[in-house]
């Protein structure tokens, strides 16, 4: 990963992501708004109220606080003791998911806006002060969740929480600055996935899935500095957000620094955007397809996430059975995403690829606890290794559902669920519930079976199929 002039590195996806270099934005003369929606309209965005988890009492047991403070930003709080370091993490529950049709990229673009600065903080000031500390920022952007992460010495962790605490109020919006941003905002590279972000959309059945995440259309340049205020007002907003830190200090003490830097936000009841997965079995037709492809929607719980990941592993490594037709080749990849994961299984087979892959399915049936026995393993050392350092486990917190009377880090990362018993592989690749991509024209026509949808061609597409990656 290569930091940026402020120490800045655009992760863009949680785990392998790419990056892109920026430089520093020029000092500009600054136009403050009001962080309240520039009309009574945007209360109106389409959201879900979280049911606010219950404040259990601190004792031996809790090892994470996950409350809701009055303003409607949820907080999450751990310990880490092993280095004086606190690792802060703002997260904004909104992503490309969420970009209105006719400015698809605006969420990416109003990420890097939100490094300009705010009535109390010159551009870049943040990043800067950050690095003058010796700390390291990161900014990481995906189809439903925005992040601001920083990894700090403790000396500074008052001083941060503070700023993310007034990131979002009254954001510095110039058109220099915004021009700056979309500079920014083009150098990222497109986030590689082995499912098309058509394919992703149809398989969660969520249409704003196909805009494409770190696209910088030209529209977006031609913005007004009152439309991007405005979007800025009604979308970066704290009961939107998710504020983790994960330091080594008693939880009560670190819940106090957070509480008290937000006391003066205004009350408001938290709400998000559902991420419900509603997945269709259609069939997409997509100009050049790479063979047959299944796609299936996974929930973005951490237990899902990671039992998802393992089933995957296990299928890629099964052999050929003897009454398979020869060649064939089945493998599986696992495109994790904190609120927006996606499975993919490509099958070559010069027979049925439906058939063949409920066959293997089947062999797998009732095996679970043994043939997941290596993948969970895997997945287990990853997380307590993610866990014990405070970044890591920042991340995985960020990417945690609120759940009443929380107190556990190993249930809230889905660690604890890896020691539960697996699900069985029909539950997580039900074949009647997975989207089909083919080639057009090769679509097949049961009987019962919807008509297929077809993908946008290559010059509309968020992501063809020729930029995907195979699955491994």
């Amino acid at each position: 990963m290569r930091a940026l002039a402020l120490g800045l590195a655009a992760a863009l996806a949680l785990g392998g992501a790419a990056t892109a270099d920026a430089e520093p934005p020029q000092e500009d003369e600054a136009t403050a708004v009001d962080p309240a929606p520039a009309n009574p309209a945007a209360e109106a965005e389409p959201a879900a109220a979280e049911a606010e988890p219950a404040a259990p009492a601190v004792g031996e047991d809790v090892d994470l606080l996950d409350r809701t403070l009055p303003c409607g930003a949820r907080v999450l709080v751990a310990r880490d003791d092993s280095l004086p370091v606190a690792s802060v993490i703002l997260a904004l529950e909104h992503g490309s998911e969420d970009d209105p049709d006719d400015l698809p990229g605006l969420h990416h673009a109003l990420a890097y806006q939100l490094l300009m600065g705010n009535r109390g903080t010159a551009p870049g000031g943040i990043q800067s002060m950050i690095q003058d500390a010796g700390g390291i920022a990161f900014l990481a952007t995906g189809p439903a969740q925005t992040r601001f992460e920083a990894l700090v010495p403790m000396t500074l962790l008052d001083e941060l929480i503070i700023a993310e605490a007034g990131r979002f109020r009254a954001p510095t919006v110039t058109e220099s600055l915004w021009k700056e941003t979309l500079i920014s905002a083009r150098r990222d590279t497109a986030r590689r996935r082995t499912a098309s972000w058509p394919a992703t959309a149809v398989a969660h059945g969520a249409a704003g899935l196909a805009h494409r995440p770190r696209g910088v259309p030209d529209e977006l340049g031609k913005l007004e500095v009152a439309k991007i205020q405005a979007e800025l007002a009604s979308r970066a907003r704290y009961e939107f957000a998710t504020i983790v830190v994960v330091a080594p200090l008693p939880l009560e003490d670190t819940f106090a620094k957070i509480e008290a830097a937000m006391s003066d936000l205004p009350e408001r009841p938290r709400r998000v955007p559902t991420r419900d997965v509603a997945p269709s079995g259609r069939t997409l037709e997509q100009a050049k397809a790479p063979g047959n492809t299944f796609v299936w929607a996974v929930p973005g719980d951490p237990a899902a996430r990671l039992w998802a990941d393992a089933w995957c592993e296990t299928v890629s490594r099964q052999r050929r059975g003897k009454s398979e037709p020869k060649p064939n080749r089945v493998r599986c990849a696992f495109d994790d995403d904190p609120r927006r994961p996606t499975l993919t299984i490509r099958v070559r087979t010069p027979g049925d690829p439906s058939a063949l892959l409920e066959a293997r399915l089947q062999r797998l049936t009732g095996k679970g606890s043994r043939v997941l026995r290596g993948p969970r393993r895997r997945l287990q050392q990853m997380l307590t290794s993610e866990n014990g350092t405070p970044l890591g486990l920042a991340r995985r917190l960020a990417a945690t559902a609120p759940a009443p009377t929380q107190t556990s880090i190993d249930a809230a990362t889905g660690l604890a669920a890896l020691e539960e018993s697996p699900p069985d592989v029909t539950t997580v690749f039900p074949l009647e519930r997975a989207v089909r991509v083919v080639a057009p024209g090769t679509a097949p026509t049961p009987a019962n079976a919807p008509p297929a949808i077809t993908a946008p061609t290559a010059e509309t597409a968020p992501e063809t199929a020729s930029e995907t990656e195979d699955p491994k």
